[in-house]
C-alpha cells in the first residue's frame, strides 16, 4: 500500500477489492453489516423492538402502567427469546431511556 495526496481509479478499485476480501472471505456471508453502524446484531435489535411491542401489548397502550418482568419474559419466551436476550434488551432499552424500572421486577414505557 502507498499513501498519496490524490486517489486514482486504480486506488478505488484496490480499496473495493480489499473491502470485498474482508467482507466476504474473512467475515463470511452471514455477517451482519448493521453491527458496524449500530454496534448491535440484528438479533439484539430485534429483541429490543419485540420487547417494546410486548410491553405496549401488555399495557394496552396505556402510560404509567407497571409491567411485571415475569410477564415480559413469558411473552418473549413464546417468541423464541431466552432470558438472557430479554434481560439484555431491557437493559439496552433502559440505557436509551425508552423504558425504566419504578421498582424491582417491574418496567414501564417512557412514552
Amino acid at each position: 500500500m502507498r499513501l498519496s495526496p490524490e486517489a486514482t481509479v486504480e486506488d478505488a478499485k484496490r480499496a473495493l477489492a480489499m473491502f470485498r476480501n474482508w467482507r466476504y472471505e474473512l467475515m463470511g456471508d452471514e455477517f451482519d453489516e448493521g453491527v458496524i453502524s449500530t454496534g448491535r446484531s440484528a438479533k439484539k435489535r430485534s429483541a429490543e423492538q419485540v420487547t417494546l411491542e410486548v410491553m405496549k401489548q401488555l399495557t394496552g397502550g396505556k402510560r404509567d402502567v407497571d409491567v411485571p418482568a415475569g410477564d415480559i419474559l413469558n411473552e418473549m419466551a413464546r417468541q423464541d427469546y431466552d432470558e438472557y436476550e430479554v434481560e439484555d434488551a431491557l437493559k439496552q432499552l433502559s440505557i436509551r431511556s425508552q423504558i425504566y424500572t419504578p421498582g424491582a421486577g417491574r418496567w414501564r414505557l417512557v412514552n
